[in-house]
């Protein structure tokens, strides 16, 4: 079992080579992207108890950041942001304007997103506060086309229309950009020793310094989109891409191979999961989680139903959740989420209605937005699930009365 204390948030969880950026270290979840996906909570021993909510007439890109409060922040297409609490309650919402992606929680408590509406000029950077009001905003013109990235520094990285990446200052102030003629798959990825990674549509992964300059490309080929490099607490940089086949790739600091894993039929299609134990978690194509150490060697398949939404993420206790979409009769969309054992077993499923985004771990609870349509697709609707076990949410609860709220996030 692995063991994983619920305490301050860690980019890295005792496995991970991440640099740790100005990110609220108290927070359930303040980021998502540049961390291991090892969870320091457990999740829900089954899916007995499920409240769904449902926000009409949107959908949603974002996926979720919770505080230390349990507060969950998400924005929609329709500009809005919402803030609401871990059992469904509507804190507040507030209208940005705009489409926005995934927000990100500061060291000191602020919300930070992008605006990435491509059919606005107005697109900004912006800095708000829990109650909903705007402390600073950032006028960046192009789509912020993934979150933000918090640097130890005190900068904040983001990518603009798809091919820029900018470095900015605590006030805004534009330090540096690093252009290609070519989209950027992933956001910038900060790793330990100080260096930015991102990966391009050129085929090549970039390294450069933290003024921007650059240090080293390797020719990797293509990859999705969103598929963030893990870095591992040795310096080797996991990534998954495509010259022949998409298959995993582990560089070390100079970008120069330690091994590759192609699985012996079919490909690997997202970035894996990297527990405490040093294993990696990802899918394959054929319906497939798959299993390996940290050296690319095979530990296990588990089949499973639909297509990657986003890479694994591992629990405390090693259990690995896998969020699939696929169209049923009808041509209905729907999801599951599947909870398996590290050792490939499945403890539980749960379907849920719609296209889902990525999900996120709290104590004994697992939240996640979809995305569902009527069958002409004449109406949408945007639904926050909330999943978890009716005995352990009791158990939380009291142990909350208690005074023990930070125990549980």
């Amino acid at each position: 079992m692995e063991n994983v204390k619920a305490s301050a948030f860690s980019q890295n969880e005792a496995c991970g080579g991440f640099e740790s950026g100005e990110y609220h270290s108290n927070a359930v979840h303040p980021v998502n992207t540049n961390w291991t996906r090892q969870s320091r909570f457990a999740g829900p021993n089954n899916s007995n108890e499920v409240k769904e909510i449902v926000f009409p007439d949107m959908t949603v890109e974002s996926s979720i950041v919770v505080d230390e409060q349990e507060i969950l922040y998400f924005t929609g297409d329709n500009g809005v942001l919402y803030a609401v609490s871990s059992e469904g309650t509507l804190i507040w919402e507030m209208n940005i304007g705009l489409k926005s992606k995934t927000p990100v929680i500061s060291r000191d408590g602020k919300i930070i997103l992008g605006t990435s509406d491509t059919n606005s000029s107005n697109n900004k950077i912006m800095f708000i506060d829990r109650g909903g009001k705007t402390e600073q905003e950032v006028l960046v013109h192009d789509a912020v086309n993934h979150p933000p990235v918090l640097t130890q520094q005190g900068m904040l990285l983001a990518v603009l229309n798809g091919n820029k990446l900018c470095a900015f200052n605590k006030e805004g102030v534009l330090l540096w950009t690093f252009q290609r003629n070519a989209q950027f798959w992933c956001a910038p990825t900060m790793a330990a020793n100080g260096v930015i990674l991102i990966g391009c549509n050129d085929e090549y992964l970039y390294c450069l310094d933290i003024q921007g300059h650059l240090l080293w490309s390797r020719h990797v080929g293509v990859s999705n989109e969103n598929s963030n490099p893990i870095i591992y607490k040795d310096g080797s940089i996991i990534i998954n891409a495509s010259i022949e086949k998409l298959r995993l790739i582990a560089l070390d600091e100079k970008g120069n191979t330690r091994w590759e894993y192609k699985p012996d039929e079919g490909i690997v299609l997202t970035t894996p999961a990297l527990s405490c134990q040093s294993n990696l978690y990802f899918f394959a194509n054929f319906f497939r989680v798959m299993a390996t150490d940290i050296n690319g060697n095979y530990l296990w398949a588990a089949r499973i139903e639909g297509y990657p939404i986003s890479p694994p993420i591992v629990d405390s206790e090693g259990i690995v959740y896998a969020c699939t979409s696929i169209n049923e009769s009808g041509n209905k969309r729907i999801s599951r989420i599947t909870a398996i054992h590290n050792n490939g077993a499945t403890k539980w499923l749960h379907k849920l209605k719609g296209e889902i985004t990525e999900p996120v771990l709290l104590h004994k609870k697992l939240c996640v937005l979809s995305n569902n349509y009527s069958k002409n697709y004449a109406k949408k609707a945007a639904i926050l699930s909330i999943i978890g076990d009716k005995k352990d949410r009791i158990d939380a609860i009291q142990a909350k009365k208690r005074g023990l709220s930070k125990v549980f996030g």
